[in-house]
């Protein structure tokens, strides 16, 4: 009987260890993640012009019709602020796909292709007027 409570018991630890450590690994996977806009394959709307100050990233397939809750995290220019009407240039790390990046929410206003493994830092008619994006074939 002794025996099974020790079982019992180091059972329990073992779980709660675990229990515990999985959490912080989550969040250290998504920490991670979060600041891993240069990876092949991904979307970056970066705060300010030439791809400098903080960004945002968006994995393929990833589309987001209204920018408003995406927070661009790293430090830099810009950092905590929304990516809507803040986004002032693109990186497009993908090889096949072609982004269309939009003024206004729900992919409407004036929409412009950004192709596959190109950047653009946007002109005045569109610096800080991006509000959503669709990834296209």
């Amino acid at each position: 009987m002794r025996r099974v409570k020790l079982l019992l018991a180091a059972s329990l630890a073992i779980g709660a260890v675990l229990a515990s450590a999985a959490p912080a690994q989550a969040s250290a996977r998504s920490a991670a993640a979060t600041w891993n806009c240069f990876t092949t394959q991904n979307l970056c709307l970066f705060y300010g012009s030439f791809n400098q100050g903080s960004y945002v990233f968006f994995q393929p397939g990833v589309n987001d019709a209204n920018l408003a809750d995406n927070i661009f995290t790293p430090s830099g220019a810009g950092q905590g602020q929304s990516a809507t009407n803040n986004t002032r240039s693109a990186s497009n790390y993908n090889a096949t796909h072609p982004v269309v990046l939009c003024s206004g929410i729900n992919y409407s206003g004036v929409c412009r292709i950004l192709a596959p493994n190109d950047d653009w830092t946007f002109d005045p008619s569109f610096w800080a007027n991006v509000e959503s994006f669709y990834w296209g074939q």
